[in-house]
């Protein structure tokens, strides 16, 4: 069955607009995360002493139904329907965060809600919404800066100015709400992220050089004041400037003795590694696999990545711009992360590998995301 041009149907506009790089690399991603789970999961779902130690694939069924669904939902949206989807999605999401810290603690963390069939990390569906509301709110700061530049009237630049101001405290309140309840869980981690899509989108967005070193130091300010006031946070950056965690000494136990070209461990480290399906996946995939046959898969980030930057540098939509880049700068970050810490390059945090750990908090939202960024990449034209 092949999509003839001629014909004008939603299938026909969708396929011959979506950008088939991204979808490409997306897709081989998930296929090489589904195969890679098939080898790690097992060994955590005995190490955590589960009857059924298929429970994890199990579940990585289910969550590639939805993603994939969700994926391809999301990306026939319209640019208004993402405006008023990101709206209701980011103000549902907050309201679910809240409503963790009445739900029992994991970990010493409140960050899931429990549903029965599945637990769900809200601040994980709340990334890409909080990425299209800072990009809507500096389009607007945009619109302001240029019509205060331009008008002669004393009186309508005063207004401008004063409405421009209050986007701006608008902004760094939303910023400051997302980061505090993120903090109280508590999840340094998801705060960090979220600090980055913003600085990310207000780099972009082109604010002064001045804001951005401002928010640079006080990001910098921040990550010393949570080193001296959470615990959790001062024992992980503890342990990685002495070179004490057990997790990331057998992680690299894993990558140095394993075969350099096709991978292989006579102890098989999947056996020791905890978390070997989450924040260590990358371990299993060199102990299966090998480093040379590894870096392929740093490779299809790497163009799924570019690729997506340089899609949104030909756009001419503020909005498209700001929203795509707030999406991939934490998907990049978490991959840079991820990679950094499975190679003793970073402290350990519970940070995933995009579409390739187990988690479906976290793979569902980055489907998701891939969905928005499919449509803000499609040419708006092929949807009327």
């Amino acid at each position: 069955m092949f999509i003839r041009r001629t014909e004008n149907n939603w299938l026909t506009k969708w396929w011959l607009g979506v950008d088939k790089v991204v979808l490409f690399c997306v897709f081989t991603l998930i296929v090489f995360g589904v195969l890679i789970q098939f080898s790690a999961s097992p060994y955590q779902a005995r190490r955590m002493g589960l009857h059924d130690e298929y429970n994890f694939i199990k579940n990585i069924g289910v969550y590639f139904w939805i993603g994939i669904s969700s994926m391809l939902v999301s990306s026939l949206f319209k640019l208004e329907h993402i405006r008023k989807i990101g709206i209701a999605g980011f103000l549902g999401f907050v309201f679910l965060v809240f409503l963790t810290f009445f739900s029992a603690r994991t970990k010493g963390a409140t960050r899931w809600i429990n549903l029965g069939f599945m637990k769900i990390q809200p601040s994980e569906f709340l990334k890409p919404f909080f990425a299209i509301v800072i990009a809507m709110i500096l389009v607007r700061i945009k619109d302001f800066s240029k019509k205060i530049k331009t008008e002669k009237v004393i009186e309508k630049i005063k207004d401008f100015k004063r409405r421009k101001k209050n986007y701006i405290l608008f902004l760094i309140g939303l910023l400051t709400t997302v980061c505090a309840l993120l903090l109280l869980q508590p999840d340094v981690g998801m705060t960090i992220t979220f600090f980055v899509i913003f600085l990310a989108e207000v780099f972009v967005a082109g604010i002064s050089l001045f804001i951005i070193g401002g928010l640079i130091i006080v990001g910098i300010l921040g990550l010393l004041v949570l080193y001296a006031f959470f615990p959790h946070f001062t024992h992980r950056i503890n342990q990685f400037l002495n070179d004490d965690n057990y997790q990331l000494a057998k992680a690299l136990d894993a990558i140095k003795e394993s075969n350099f070209l096709f991978g292989g461990h006579a102890n098989n480290l999947k056996t020791v590694v905890p978390d070997i399906h989450t924040d260590f996946i990358f371990t299993a995939v060199i102990e299966e696999i090998g480093p040379v046959l590894s870096s392929l898969v740093i490779v299809v980030f790497l163009v799924l990545i570019l690729h997506i930057l340089y899609r949104l540098k030909m756009k001419n939509d503020n909005f498209v711009v700001l929203s795509g880049i707030g999406i991939i700068s934490y998907i990049a970050f978490q991959i840079m992360y991820n990679l950094s810490m499975s190679l003793g390059m970073g402290p350990t945090k519970g940070m995933t590998l995009p579409f390739i750990s187990y988690g479906g908090s976290s793979f569902i939202s980055s489907c998701f995301a891939i969905g928005i960024i499919l449509s803000l990449l499609q040419d708006q034209n092929l949807r009327r």
